[in-house]
C-alpha cells in the first residue's frame, strides 16, 4: 500500500532542513568574521542575505559601514540595514538609524533617525533607549519630556548602559525631571563606579560632604543590591 506524506508535514520538514542550513552557514560566516577571515564571512552571508536572512543582511552592513574586510561602501551598508531593519532586526534598526543621523550612505534625516531609534528601544535596545532618553531630557529631537526620557534611561541602565547610569546620577543630583535626590544620585555614582565609568569618582568625592554617613550607607547598599542582581 503507498503511503503518502501530508503536503504540510513536508513542507515543515523542508523548512526545518533549510532553516538548519541557514543557521549553520551564518554561524560558519560569524565564526570566520571572527577570526578576521572577511572573504569567506561575505562568500558564506551574500546567499542569506539575497534569500532574505536578516543576520547575515546585518553582518553585511556592519563590514561594509566600517570597512572591515572589505571596501568602504555606505549606501551598500544601508541597503543591508535597511533590509533587516524591515525584518525586525533591533540592531540594524539601530544601525540604520545612525546612517540617517550621520547622513551615510542616504540623505540625512534626523526624524527618520529618531523613528528607529525609537523602535529599537521599545523592542530593548540599550543603546537606542540612551539616545531616546537624552532627545526628551534635552528637547533636541524629540520634544521636551523629562518625566519619559528619565524613564528610558532607567530602562538603559538596567541594561547595564554607561552613560545612562551617569545620567541618572546628574539627573537625581539637579533634581531635572525628577526630585533632588542626593542619596540616589550617590547610589547612581557608586554604580558607575564599580562599571568603570570615568568621572564617577570624582563625583562621589565631591558629593560625599552633601550627604549624612545614614544617606552614604544606605546608598551604598541600593548600589549593591542594584549590581548583584544583575550579576
Amino acid at each position: 500500500m503507498r503511503r503518502f506524506i501530508p503536503i504540510f508535514a513536508l513542507l515543515g520538514t523542508l523548512w526545518a532542513t533549510t532553516s538548519a542550513l541557514a543557521d549553520g552557514a551564518y554561524e560558519a560566516g560569524a565564526a570566520a568574521a571572527e577570526t578576521g577571515d572577511i572573504e569567506t564571512a561575505v562568500a558564506l552571508w551574500e546567499p542569506l542575505a539575497a534569500s532574505g536572512d536578516a543576520r547575515a543582511q546585518y553582518g553585511l552592513g556592519m563590514l561594509y559601514s566600517q570597512g572591515l574586510g572589505v571596501r568602504s561602501d555606505f549606501e551598500k551598508a544601508t541597503g543591508f540595514f535597511d533590509k533587516a531593519a524591515a525584518q525586525g532586526h533591533i540592531d540594524a534598526q539601530f544601525a540604520l538609524g545612525l546612517m540617517y543621523e550621520r547622513g551615510q550612505g542616504i540623505g540625512q534625516d534626523a526624524a527618520r533617525a529618531m523613528q528607529l531609534y525609537r523602535s529599537a528601544a521599545e523592542a530593548g535596545h540599550p543603546d537606542a533607549q540612551h539616545i531616546i532618553g537624552a532627545a526628551m531630557l534635552t528637547g533636541n529631537g524629540l520634544a521636551l519630556n523629562e518625566a519619559e526620557g528619565i524613564q528610558w534611561m532607567h530602562k538603559a541602565a538596567s541594561r547595564g548602559h554607561d552613560q545612562a547610569i551617569l545620567t541618572l546620577a546628574v539627573v537625581y543630583g539637579l533634581g531635572k525631571g525628577v526630585p533632588e535626590d542626593l542619596e540616589a544620585s550617590y547610589m547612581w555614582f557608586l554604580i558607575a563606579d564599580a562599571l568603570g565609568v570615568e568621572g564617577s569618582t570624582l563625583a562621589l568625592e565631591r558629593l560625599r560632604p552633601s550627604l549624612s554617613e545614614e544617606q552614604i550607607s544606605a546608598a551604598d547598599a541600593r548600589a549593591k543590591t542594584w549590581l548583584s542582581e544583575r550579576e
